[in-house]
């Protein structure tokens, strides 16, 4: 075993890719096997949480990225306003949309043995827990054949519920929780650089487009158009997380 590749590879899913060279294709053969991986993942008591649906149809993929904002950089910082960009991990190759479904089994029971009801917290836990295994193992998938990865939890208001099932064919009984981007980036690139020019401000929201705007009015004030640039965490140094051996 490679300890150092797949090492690697976490440190490549760590850190979320926000551009992608669109004529990447991947092949069939991949995606069959992600899905393999995906749906077949561990989870409580090997129910199906959650069904799984796979873009790869790029004009669905650019239409779908108008549905995304959800990305929240500050426009003044010291006003605490804030704006909203579309998020770009919808754009890749690949994009593995996860919902949550209620599986037509239950095999959950109480302590003193009853059967435990559908609408059960710990049924939701149990469904979102069962995706993150899923989206992990994929991405890790992935990073290893030297794909690169988002995942993406925005995907438009309650009024895009509607293009998602169009396009989709989402069922409407589902409902879309989290989704992973996978393809190649733009080479000479940062990963976190994006081509991104539109960006929501202010509520009802109104749209700026940086090839147009140079100033974002709110409330009757002017202000410079930010830089649209994601920010990057994951470049920090190590997450505050302890780790006791016992």
């Amino acid at each position: 075993m490679d300890f150092e590749a797949e090492k690697a590879s976490i440190d490549r899913i760590r850190r979320v890719q926000r551009n992608w060279d669109t004529s990447v294709q991947i092949p069939e053969n991949l995606i069959d096997h992600w899905i393999y991986l995906a749906t077949n993942a561990p989870s409580k008591q090997d129910e199906a949480y959650f069904n799984i649906y796979v873009i790869t149809d790029r004009a669905i993929l650019d239409t779908l990225v108008e549905h995304s904002y959800g990305f929240h950089v500050p426009v003044v910082p010291e006003q605490d306003l804030w704006g909203v960009l579309r998020n770009p991990q919808m754009c890749a190759s690949a994009y593995f949309l996860f919902a949550l479904k209620k599986p037509n089994t239950n095999r959950n029971r109480n302590a003193d043995g009853t059967l435990r009801q559908d609408d059960y917290a710990g049924r939701r836990d149990n469904a979102l827990v069962a995706m993150g295994i899923a989206m992990g193992i994929v991405a890790f998938s992935a990073a290893g054949l030297g794909y690169h990865t988002g995942f993406n939890k925005n995907h438009g208001d309650s009024e895009s519920k509607k293009v998602w099932e169009q396009l989709c064919k989402v069922d409407p009984q589902d409902t879309i929780c989290m989704g992973l981007g996978i393809g190649m980036p733009v080479q000479g690139r940062e990963r976190n650089w994006s081509p991104e020019t539109k960006i929501l401000v202010g509520y009802p929201r109104r749209e700026y487009d940086t090839e147009v705007h140079d100033q974002i009015e709110h409330e009757g004030q002017s202000y410079p158009m930010p830089k649209l640039q994601f920010r990057t965490y994951s470049d920090l140094g190590p997450k505050d997380i302890k780790v006791y051996r016992i």
